[in-house]
Order: structure tokens, then C-alpha cells, then sequence
């Protein structure tokens, strides 16, 4: 196909992307993250395309939160620790990409992304859209113990289509005449194709609350949607044995920045769009959305 129609960009956003279906099925999840994304890094090998954007996650910085050299924010050149059977996936993807950026020259760039969100979005096991689902039906809103309180920063799906567009069109700079701009040794290689795609600086997380409306924990998140929606309280329930999750999370992103890249949708601005999406959709949403919400 690439051949045949002389395809000269490549997005690649498929993925397994539920965290709780990934942890019950480690092997297809594992072959759907890895082995797709090494398809399309050989295809884009052999048909020597000239720009990939590869679709990752801050899922893949995994656990941070009290490390002394390597804190929060997460910064590009930081280990990749993804423990869980999702995050690990996109950690290999990731590296994936790395290696055929370096070792075949293919013009690939790594976009890690924070949480998305916005309308479209069918993956009810997300906190926005499944806690809008939840207060729609008049269901209480469903939270996993101790995770009341964890930090996650947000984007909205309309700033991600500009970052991924953004990125394709600077490949060619970024990389340079004959990748003369690749570092070639040390910790300068770490992460260098990849981006951080969320909204703040590293100077804007001095003062978490006042500058960064688009890191929330779970119960500020709810609480907003609540006094939006229906003023249900939530429920909170045990985690599944198996179900690991992250502390607080949230990225240093001056590097797609210094590119260009602003996000222009306030976090309240996304809800309501959000909101609104879910209300037009309900009747066919409920469906989808009955396993998560009851």
C-alpha cells in the first residue's frame, strides 16, 4: 500500500489502549503495540518514507514520583519504567522507534502524550468520558481506592491533532540535511526524537495550582463534572489485584514549545465540549458505556 500509493506521511494511533483490558490480556496487547508498530517502521524502512509520527503515551515514564535525580516533571531524556503490561508495550514501542531512527535513518518522532480527552472518545474506562457517562445514567461516579487524590495532566483531543500535525511538519528541520542535526553519543541521544505533548513549562510547575489548570486529581476532575451534570457522589472501590497504577503524572513540554506548539482549549473549555458530545450521542453511548458504568 505504501508503495503503491507513494504515502509520504505516516500516523500511526492504533493501538490496544485500555489499561484494565491490557492487564487480562498481556499477549495480544503485547503483539497489537509492539509488532504493529514494528510494521510500520520496516514499511516506512523499505518505501523510505519521509516522515512517521509515532503516537506514544507519558504512560511510558512510568514511576517517578520520588526519584531525587529524575523528578517531575517528566523531562524526554528520562528512563522509560513502564511496569505494567500497557506501559510496557509503549515503552518497546518507543525504543522501537529510537532504534530505527538511529540505526536506519528513518525520519521517525515520538509523541508522548498526556491524558486525552475531548469528544469522539469510546474508551469508557477513562476518567472523563466514563464519569460523564456515569452521571448521565444517574450513576454514582466510581473512583479506585487511594487513587482519589493522584495528580494527571490533561489535553484536549483538538490541541493533539495540532501536535501531531505540528510535529510532520518540522521533521525535516528537526532532523536536518543528511541528519546532521542527530546527536550521536551520551545522554543527548536519550529520548531526542520524542516530544512531550502537554500544556506547561518547566518554570510553570512552581505553582502547580495556580498556573496548571489542566493538572487535576481524580476528585477535582469528578467534582467539576458533578456540578456540571448531576451532583451524584461517587463511590469509591477496590482496585483489581492486578491493576497497577502510577502516582502523580505530568510532562515538561518546552520542547515541542520551542517548535511552535501551543495548546489553545482550557480544561473546562474541553469538559463542556465534552459534555456536549455525550448529550447529542447519548442513546448509542449508552450501550457502549453499560459495562463501565454499572
Amino acid at each position: 500500500v505504501c508503495d503503491r500509493h507513494q504515502i509520504d506521511t505516516v500516523f500511526h494511533l492504533a493501538a490496544s489502549a485500555v489499561v484494565s483490558d491490557a492487564a487480562n490480556a498481556p499477549l495480544s496487547t503485547t503483539q497489537n503495540n509492539v509488532m504493529g508498530t514494528l510494521n510500520i517502521l520496516e514499511a516506512a524502512r523499505i518505501n523510505q518514507i519521509p516522515r512517521v509520527m509515532i503516537a506514544a503515551s507519558d504512560k511510558v515514564y512510568g514511576d517517578h514520583a520520588n526519584d531525587p535525580l529524575e523528578g517531575l516533571p517528566y523531562h524526554e531524556d528520562y528512563a522509560l519504567r513502564g511496569l505494567d503490561v500497557y506501559s510496557a508495550s509503549k515503552v518497546c514501542a518507543d525504543m522501537l522507534a529510537q532504534t530505527y531512527s538511529y540505526q536506519f535513518k528513518v525520519p521517525v518522532l515520538v509523541g508522548r502524550f498526556c491524558n486525552n480527552f475531548g469528544p469522539g472518545d469510546l474508551n469508557f474506562s477513562r476518567l472523563v468520558p466514563k464519569t460523564i457517562m456515569c452521571l448521565m445514567a444517574g450513576r454514582p461516579p466510581i473512583v479506585n481506592q487511594g487513587n482519589e487524590n493522584v495528580l494527571r495532566e490533561f489535553i484536549y483531543i483538538g490541541d493533539v491533532v495540532d501536535a501531531y500535525l505540528l510535529l510532520m511538519e518540522k521533521v525535516k528541520a528537526y532532523y536536518g540535511e543528511n541528519n546532521s542535526n542527530m546527536p550521536k553519543w551520551g545522554k543527548e541521544t536519550y529520548g531526542w526524537i520524542s516530544f512531550n505533548v502537554g500544556s506547561y513549562r518547566k518554570e510553570d510547575f512552581q505553582d502547580i495550582s495556580k498556573k496548571c489548570d489542566k493538572i487535576k486529581s481524580v476528585t477535582q476532575v469528578i467534582g467539576m463534572l458533578r456540578s456540571k451534570i448531576a451532583d451524584i457522589e461517587p463511590i469509591v472501590k477496590e482496585k483489581p489485584a492486578n491493576f497497577i497504577e502510577i502516582p502523580d503524572q505530568y510532562l515538561d513540554s518546552s520542547k515541542i514549545m520551542r517548535l511552535g506548539f501551543s495548546p489553545k482549549v482550557a480544561f473546562e473549555q474541553g469538559l463542556d465540549s465534552s459534555i456536549k458530545w455525550c448529550k447529542d450521542h447519548y442513546t448509542y453511548l449508552s450501550k457502549r458505556a453499560f459495562r463501565y458504568i454499572q
